[in-house]
Protein backbone atom coordinates (compact mmCIF):
# COMPACT_ATOMS: atom_id res chain seq x y z
CA UNK A 1 0.00 0.00 0.00
CA UNK A 2 1.11 3.54 -0.96
CA UNK A 3 1.02 6.01 2.21
CA UNK A 4 -0.17 8.66 -0.07
CA UNK A 5 -2.89 9.63 2.79
CA UNK A 6 0.64 10.95 5.22
CA UNK A 7 1.29 14.66 5.27
CA UNK A 8 3.06 16.07 3.19
CA UNK A 9 6.19 17.81 4.35
CA UNK A 10 9.25 19.76 2.27
CA UNK A 11 11.74 18.60 5.33
CA UNK A 12 11.77 16.09 8.20
CA UNK A 13 13.96 14.71 11.16
CA UNK A 14 16.45 11.91 10.42
CA UNK A 15 17.89 9.45 12.65
CA UNK A 16 20.50 11.22 14.47
CA UNK A 17 18.50 14.41 14.79
CA UNK A 18 19.29 16.43 11.61
CA UNK A 19 16.72 18.21 9.44
CA UNK A 20 17.22 17.72 5.78
CA UNK A 21 14.67 17.53 2.50
CA UNK A 22 12.38 15.38 2.41
CA UNK A 23 11.89 12.04 -0.26
CA UNK A 24 8.94 12.49 -0.89
CA UNK A 25 9.62 15.07 -3.56
CA UNK A 26 13.44 15.10 -3.59
CA UNK A 27 15.39 12.42 -5.42
CA UNK A 28 19.33 12.29 -4.75
CA UNK A 29 21.22 11.23 -7.65
CA UNK A 30 25.12 11.31 -8.47
CA UNK A 31 26.57 14.21 -10.24
CA UNK A 32 29.74 15.59 -11.18
CA UNK A 33 29.70 17.83 -8.07
CA UNK A 34 28.46 14.95 -5.94
CA UNK A 35 24.99 14.28 -4.68
CA UNK A 36 22.30 16.19 -6.12
CA UNK A 37 18.54 16.48 -5.78
CA UNK A 38 16.06 16.51 -8.28
CA UNK A 39 13.18 18.70 -6.90
CA UNK A 40 9.95 18.53 -7.88
CA UNK A 41 8.05 22.09 -7.15
CA UNK A 42 4.74 21.55 -5.35
CA UNK A 43 1.65 23.93 -4.22
CA UNK A 44 2.56 23.17 -0.91
CA UNK A 45 -0.06 24.16 1.65
CA UNK A 46 0.52 23.67 5.11
CA UNK A 47 -1.42 19.67 6.39
CA UNK A 48 -2.03 18.84 3.17
CA UNK A 49 -1.49 14.85 2.47
CA UNK A 50 0.41 13.75 -0.13
CA UNK A 51 -2.60 12.95 -2.64
CA UNK A 52 -3.96 16.72 -1.68
CA UNK A 53 -0.43 18.01 -2.74
CA UNK A 54 -0.56 19.43 -6.45
CA UNK A 55 1.96 19.64 -8.90
CA UNK A 56 3.38 23.38 -10.12
CA UNK A 57 3.45 22.70 -13.77
CA UNK A 58 4.12 26.53 -14.63
CA UNK A 59 7.78 25.66 -14.78
CA UNK A 60 9.31 22.82 -16.85
CA UNK A 61 10.83 20.75 -13.93
CA UNK A 62 10.58 17.53 -16.19
CA UNK A 63 13.12 19.32 -18.34
CA UNK A 64 15.32 20.53 -16.10
CA UNK A 65 15.29 16.96 -14.46
CA UNK A 66 16.00 14.93 -17.44
CA UNK A 67 18.74 17.19 -18.40
CA UNK A 68 20.17 17.43 -15.23
CA UNK A 69 20.29 13.47 -15.62
CA UNK A 70 21.59 13.50 -18.85
CA UNK A 71 24.41 15.05 -17.95
CA UNK A 72 25.20 12.96 -14.82
CA UNK A 73 24.53 9.46 -16.31
CA UNK A 74 25.02 10.51 -20.02
CA UNK A 75 28.12 7.98 -20.07
CA UNK A 76 26.60 5.41 -18.07
CA UNK A 77 26.83 1.86 -19.26
CA UNK A 78 23.32 1.67 -19.61
CA UNK A 79 21.50 4.97 -20.00
CA UNK A 80 20.53 4.13 -23.72
CA UNK A 81 18.07 1.74 -22.05
CA UNK A 82 17.25 3.93 -19.10
CA UNK A 83 17.04 7.30 -20.32
CA UNK A 84 14.21 6.73 -22.73
CA UNK A 85 12.18 5.55 -19.99
CA UNK A 86 13.09 7.86 -18.18
CA UNK A 87 12.11 10.79 -20.70
CA UNK A 88 8.49 8.50 -21.05
CA UNK A 89 7.51 8.73 -17.40
CA UNK A 90 8.60 12.30 -16.71
CA UNK A 91 7.11 13.95 -19.88
CA UNK A 92 3.32 12.88 -18.90
CA UNK A 93 1.17 14.74 -17.25
CA UNK A 94 0.65 14.92 -13.48
CA UNK A 95 -1.34 16.71 -11.23
CA UNK A 96 -0.68 15.56 -7.50
CA UNK A 97 2.60 14.59 -5.97
CA UNK A 98 0.34 10.96 -5.13
CA UNK A 99 0.05 10.79 -9.30
CA UNK A 100 3.72 10.83 -9.81
CA UNK A 101 4.93 9.63 -7.15
CA UNK A 102 2.73 6.20 -7.76
CA UNK A 103 4.32 6.14 -11.64
CA UNK A 104 7.90 6.19 -10.79
CA UNK A 105 7.59 3.60 -8.47
CA UNK A 106 5.56 1.16 -10.24
CA UNK A 107 8.29 2.19 -12.89
CA UNK A 108 10.75 1.32 -10.70
CA UNK A 109 9.43 -1.86 -9.89
CA UNK A 110 8.95 -2.90 -12.77
CA UNK A 111 12.49 -2.98 -13.49
CA UNK A 112 13.73 -5.42 -11.18
CA UNK A 113 11.67 -8.67 -12.90
CA UNK A 114 11.47 -10.16 -9.73
CA UNK A 115 9.23 -13.37 -9.37
CA UNK A 116 5.53 -12.12 -8.97
CA UNK A 117 6.62 -8.55 -9.61
CA UNK A 118 3.69 -8.07 -12.17
CA UNK A 119 0.77 -9.19 -9.97
CA UNK A 120 1.84 -6.96 -7.27
CA UNK A 121 1.86 -3.83 -9.27
CA UNK A 122 -1.70 -4.95 -10.22
CA UNK A 123 -2.30 -4.85 -6.58
CA UNK A 124 -0.75 -1.98 -5.47
CA UNK A 125 -3.78 0.65 -3.54
CA UNK A 126 -3.48 4.24 -2.30
CA UNK A 127 -3.77 5.19 1.12
CA UNK A 128 -6.58 7.57 0.81
CA UNK A 129 -8.30 4.20 -0.70
CA UNK A 130 -8.48 2.72 2.87
CA UNK A 131 -11.75 2.22 3.85
CA UNK A 132 -9.98 2.16 7.71
CA UNK A 133 -8.70 5.59 7.05
CA UNK A 134 -11.57 7.14 5.29
CA UNK A 135 -13.51 6.36 8.21
CA UNK A 136 -11.24 7.41 10.92
CA UNK A 137 -9.23 10.88 9.50
CA UNK A 138 -8.54 11.94 13.47
CA UNK A 139 -6.71 8.75 13.86
CA UNK A 140 -3.10 9.46 15.00
CA UNK A 141 -0.10 8.35 13.06
CA UNK A 142 -0.02 4.80 14.27
CA UNK A 143 -3.45 4.44 14.88
CA UNK A 144 -3.88 4.65 10.95
CA UNK A 145 -0.57 2.17 10.62
CA UNK A 146 -2.38 -0.41 12.80
CA UNK A 147 -5.67 0.15 11.19
CA UNK A 148 -4.01 -0.81 7.56
CA UNK A 149 -2.43 -3.77 9.28
CA UNK A 150 -5.59 -5.18 10.63
CA UNK A 151 -7.10 -4.17 7.45
CA UNK A 152 -4.91 -6.49 5.24
CA UNK A 153 -5.15 -8.92 8.31
CA UNK A 154 -0.74 -8.00 8.81
CA UNK A 155 0.95 -9.17 11.31
CA UNK A 156 4.22 -7.31 11.09
CA UNK A 157 5.26 -3.81 9.79
CA UNK A 158 8.40 -3.02 8.41
CA UNK A 159 9.45 0.26 8.69
CA UNK A 160 12.06 2.98 8.64
CA UNK A 161 14.74 4.60 11.45
CA UNK A 162 12.98 7.91 10.51
CA UNK A 163 9.72 6.30 11.32
CA UNK A 164 10.48 5.11 14.87
CA UNK A 165 12.38 8.45 15.66
CA UNK A 166 9.52 11.21 14.60
CA UNK A 167 6.65 9.47 15.25
CA UNK A 168 5.89 5.63 15.67
CA UNK A 169 3.99 4.46 19.05
CA UNK A 170 6.23 1.02 18.68
CA UNK A 171 4.55 -0.08 21.83
CA UNK A 172 0.62 0.23 20.63
CA UNK A 173 1.03 -2.06 17.41
CA UNK A 174 3.23 -4.59 19.64
CA UNK A 175 0.36 -4.54 22.28
CA UNK A 176 -1.71 -5.73 18.98
CA UNK A 177 0.38 -8.38 18.10
CA UNK A 178 1.93 -6.40 15.22
CA UNK A 179 5.82 -6.82 15.08
CA UNK A 180 7.91 -4.12 14.18
CA UNK A 181 10.88 -5.03 12.28
CA UNK A 182 13.15 -1.62 11.79
CA UNK A 183 14.75 -1.34 8.26
CA UNK A 184 18.72 -1.69 9.00
CA UNK A 185 19.57 -2.91 5.17
CA UNK A 186 22.81 -1.21 3.67
CA UNK A 187 23.77 -1.17 -0.53
CA UNK A 188 26.53 -3.11 -0.88
CA UNK A 189 29.10 -1.09 -3.62
CA UNK A 190 28.75 -1.30 -6.93
CA UNK A 191 30.69 0.68 -9.87
CA UNK A 192 29.34 4.09 -9.71
CA UNK A 193 29.88 6.76 -12.13
CA UNK A 194 33.05 9.88 -10.29
CA UNK A 195 34.42 7.68 -8.43
CA UNK A 196 37.64 9.29 -8.60
CA UNK A 197 36.38 12.57 -7.63
CA UNK A 198 33.90 11.38 -4.61
CA UNK A 199 34.41 7.58 -3.93
CA UNK A 200 30.97 5.13 -3.41
CA UNK A 201 28.57 7.47 -2.74
CA UNK A 202 25.29 4.98 -0.81
CA UNK A 203 21.54 6.31 -0.52
CA UNK A 204 20.75 7.06 -4.13
CA UNK A 205 17.84 7.18 -6.26
CA UNK A 206 16.91 3.72 -7.88
CA UNK A 207 18.28 5.55 -11.17
CA UNK A 208 21.77 5.29 -10.00
CA UNK A 209 22.05 1.74 -9.48
CA UNK A 210 19.61 1.12 -13.23
CA UNK A 211 22.29 3.52 -14.80
CA UNK A 212 25.42 1.96 -13.66
CA UNK A 213 24.34 -1.74 -13.03
CA UNK A 214 23.36 -4.57 -15.53
CA UNK A 215 20.25 -5.77 -15.09
CA UNK A 216 20.75 -9.21 -14.23
CA UNK A 217 22.95 -7.74 -11.15
CA UNK A 218 20.59 -5.23 -10.12
CA UNK A 219 17.78 -7.60 -8.16
CA UNK A 220 21.18 -9.73 -6.36
CA UNK A 221 22.33 -6.50 -5.13
CA UNK A 222 18.74 -5.39 -3.50
CA UNK A 223 18.15 -8.27 -1.60
CA UNK A 224 21.76 -9.16 -0.49
CA UNK A 225 22.44 -8.79 3.52
CA UNK A 226 25.31 -6.66 3.10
Amino acid sequence: MLRDDAQYVRKHKYPGGYNGPSYQSHTPIKAANGIQLLQIPTKHDNHSSIAETQLNNNTDWPELHLKTIRLAYGKAPFFTTIYPQLENLLTKKYVSLADLNISTISWALSQLNMQGTKARLKNITQGSQSQYIKLNQKASATEKILGLCQEVAATEYYCGGTAVDAYLDRALLEKNGIKVIIQDWACPEYKQRFMKQHGWLPNLSIIDLLMNVDPGAVRSILISTA
